[in-house]
C-alpha cells in the first residue's frame, strides 16, 4: 500500500493516533513547528517506519519540512539491503535521505567502549552533523513508551537517583533531539504498518540476548506486563512526573550556578553563604550539577551522601573524592570541586 498523505487516507483509530502525537508535539513539548525542518533519524525497522508514516501525514498539518539520515553500523551483513529498502521508502515519500556509514565494532575497540554506547555514540554523532548540514530544528527519533520503560529499567539497575530514573527526556533543546512517539506503545506502531500493509525489516541483533537493553526488552519487561498489563501507563505517568520534577529542579539550580566562582575550567567553588540556605535535597543537586562540569566521571550516590555529611559536620580540610579524578575540599568559605591532575593550592 502506498504511504498515506493525509489523515483522511487512514483508518479512524490511526488517525486518532497521529492526532495524539500531533498534540504531545504542540501542547507537551510546545514545539514551535510552522516553518522548521526535523529531520528523521530512520533505520529500515518497524519504529522508524512509523516514525515516518507519521510525520508524513502530519507534517503538512504542522508546517514542517522534512529530512532523513540513515547510519549503517557496520555490524550486519544485511543492514545494505536495508538500506535500499529505506532509500525507496524516502523516494516514495518525497524526503531527501542522507546516509552515512561506520564501524561501530572499531570505534568500539578504539575506545574501550560497548558496542552499544559505541553505536549510540557514533550514531548522534551522525545525527546531528547532518542536522547541521541540513539547518534543521529537531531531530525526530523513534523511541517510544515500551523504549521509555527499557529505558527506565536500566537506568534502575545502574542505581540512578530520582528525577532522572524516569527516563529519557522527549525534548532537549540543546541537541534538538526530540522523541514524537513516546506515549505511543509498539504494539500501536506495529498494527498501524500492518493495517496499511507497510513492510519493515526485523534487526537480528534484538534478539541478541548478549545486550542488556535485549534481555530486559524480552525477559524481564514481558514479566512486568504479564503482573500488570497497564504497566506502561504507570511509567507513562511516572516519566510525565519526573520530568516535571527535573523541569523544576534545573529551574532551581540555574541561579545557583550564577554565584558559584570559577578560578578555572576545573574547578568550582560553591559559597557557604549560598550552602547553608539549601535544602539537603537540592545540595546533593548542586554538588551533582557542579562535579558534571568540571570532567568526565558519574558522580556516585553514596560518594555525594558523604559529602553531604562531611558539610554537616563542618569537616573542614577534608577531601573527598569522586569518580575521574575530581576531589571535593571542604573550606570555611564553602567546597571547592576540582580535579586532581590540575592539583589544588
Amino acid at each position: 500500500m502506498p504511504f498515506p498523505d493525509t489523515l483522511q487516507q487512514l483508518p479512524a483509530q490511526w488517525g486518532r493516533l497521529c492526532l495524539g502525537v500531533e498534540r504531545f508535539l504542540r501542547r507537551e513539548l510546545g514545539l514551535p513547528t510552522s516553518g522548521r525542518t526535523a529531520l528523521l533519524a530512520l533505520s529500515a525497522g518497524a519504529d522508524s517506519t512509523a516514525l515516518l508514516v507519521v510525520l508524513r501525514v502530519l507534517a503538512p498539518r504542522l508546517g514542517l519540512t522534512l529530512r532523513a539520515a540513515h547510519l549503517e553500523h557496520g555490524i550486519r551483513p544485511e543492514a545494505t539491503r536495508e538500506a535500499e529498502s529505506l532509500r525507496g521508502m524516502c523516494a516514495e515519500c518525497g524526503i531527501p535521505l542522507h546516509c552515512g556509514t561506520t564501524s561501530v565494532p572499531l570505534f568500539a575497540r578504539r575506545t574501550g567502549r560497548g558496542l552499544e554506547e559505541a553505536g549510540r555514540t557514533l550514531r548522534y554523532r551522525f545525527l546531528l552533523g547532518v542536522r547541521r548540514a541540513y539547518g534543521a530544528e529537531y531531530v525526530f527519533t523513534a523511541h517510544h513508551l515500551n523504549d521509555l520503560a527499557e529505558d527506565l529499567l536500566l537506568r534502575m539497575t545502574r542505581g540512578s537517583g530520582w528525577p532522572e530514573l524516569c527516563g529519557m527526556k522527549a525534548h532537549n533543546p540543546d541537541s534538538g533531539i526530540a522523541r514524537p512517539l513516546v506515549q505511543v506503545t509498539k504494539d500501536q506502531l506495529t498494527g498501524l504498518l500492518q493495517d496499511l500493509a507497510i513492510p519493515w525489516h526485523e534487526d537480528s541483533s534484538n534478539a541478541d540476548p548478549g545486550y542488556k537493553r535485549n534481555r530486559i526488552r524480552n525477559r524481564i519487561l514481558p514479566l512486568l506486563l504479564e503482573e500488570n498489563p497497564r504497566f506502561l501507563e504507570h511509567v507513562l505517568r511516572l516519566w510525565r512526573l519526573g520530568t516535571l520534577d527535573r523541569d523544576d529542579l534545573e529551574a532551581r539550580l540555574e541561579p545557583l550556578r550564577c554565584k558559584e566562582n570559577h578560578p578555572d575550567q576545573e574547578m568550582i567553588h560553591l559559597p557557604r553563604s549560598e550552602l547553608v540556605q539549601l535544602s539537603a535535597s537540592l545540595r546533593l543537586r548542586w554538588f551533582k550539577d557542579a562535579l558534571a562540569r568540571i570532567g568526565p566521571g558519574q558522580a556516585l550516590a553514596e560518594n555525594l551522601f558523604q559529602l553531604e555529611r562531611a558539610w554537616r559536620e563542618q569537616s573542614l580540610g577534608a577531601v573527598l573524592q569522586f569518580p575521574g579524578d575530581k576531589r571535593a575540599r571542604l573550606q570555611k568559605d564553602g567546597i571547592t570541586l576540582f580535579r586532581e591532575a590540575r592539583g589544588f593550592e
